[in-house]
């Protein structure tokens, strides 16, 4: 399948997805776990060359801090939401980036390799 067509296809699930979940008025955090999960298909493949990107999606940050815990080097509050830094992952940094985005509890931290 073709990026664009799996982008386009992924933005149509996570509508649906969401549209469903507040017809179900299912909890605001679900629904953006869910889209998370949906946002980057088709879009985050490797580039090769390319170094590790990050950012925070600060719609579904809740603030935990978990990713300022586990890579400050990275991430930092700004207010109530964390934020990356820097897009630009450090070659020595990317493991530790990657464990953040794998603790945040709402999947608010975005990783493109």
């Amino acid at each position: 399948m073709r990026p664009e067509k799996a982008q386009s296809k992924a933005s149509q699930i996570t509508t649906n997805t969401s549209t469903t979940l507040s017809a179900l008025d299912v909890e605001k955090s679900i629904s953006y776990s869910l889209r998370a999960i949906h946002k980057g298909w088709g879009a985050n493949k490797p580039k090769g060359g390319e170094n590790m990107k990050v950012r925070v999606d600060k719609e579904t940050c809740v603030g935990d801090e978990t990713c300022v815990e586990v890579c400050p080097e990275i991430f930092e509050m700004q207010g109530d939401v964390a934020a990356a830094k820097t897009e630009d992952v450090p070659k020595d940094l990317e493991e530790k980036v990657k464990e953040a985005a794998t603790s945040c509890p709402v999947e608010a931290i975005i990783v493109e390799e």
